[in-house]
């Protein structure tokens, strides 16, 4: 059986004043770095055949 995992970038600095990006890389919330660090203990128990960035 294949698993997919999904995760969305977390929340920038422009998207939370709701100005527009892509030219150039806001940095994260605080709230952002907390959650990507809880989700990187939650993630390092399985193990991954092959990743993937969009």
């Amino acid at each position: 059986m294949t698993v997919f995992y999904i995760v969305c970038h977390g929340e920038t600095l422009f998207s939370k004043k709701g100005l527009m990006q892509g030219w150039c890389d806001s940095p994260l919330t605080n709230d952002a770095i907390e959650q990507t660090f809880a989700l990187s203990n939650e993630l390092k128990s399985i193990h991954f055949d092959g990743l993937d960035s969009f």
